[in-house]
Formats: structure tokens, C-alpha cells, sequence
């Protein structure tokens, strides 16, 4: 599950990457502002999750 977690937030990251390349006016600096990002995102969905569960 550990490892599941870890491979989903550097796929979210390379994600963000290539968005802010193909998107204008969508910039993220480098790999460590979209790790965080892509930290962010993760925490949003959980919260989410348990705020709204299915």
C-alpha cells in the first residue's frame, strides 16, 4: 500500500509537470513546487473522501 501511495504521488507529479508545459498561463517551477503540489492535491482528496464518502 506504501509503495501504491508513493508511485501515485510521482505520477501526479510528472502529470502536473507536463500540464504546466502544454498549458499556458501554467507554470510550476520545478519537480520539487510539483511534489508539493501534487502533496496537496493527495491531502484534498483524502479530506474530500472522508468528508464525502461514497
Amino acid at each position: 500500500m506504501l509503495t501504491l501511495g508513493l508511485f501515485t504521488w510521482v505520477i501526479n507529479t510528472l502529470i502536473l509537470i507536463m500540464a504546466s508545459k502544454l498549458i499556458d498561463g501554467f507554470e510550476i517551477k520545478n519537480f520539487g513546487w510539483a511534489m508539493l503540489l501534487s502533496l496537496a492535491i493527495g491531502a484534498f482528496r483524502l479530506f474530500a473522501g472522508l468528508a464525502f464518502p461514497v
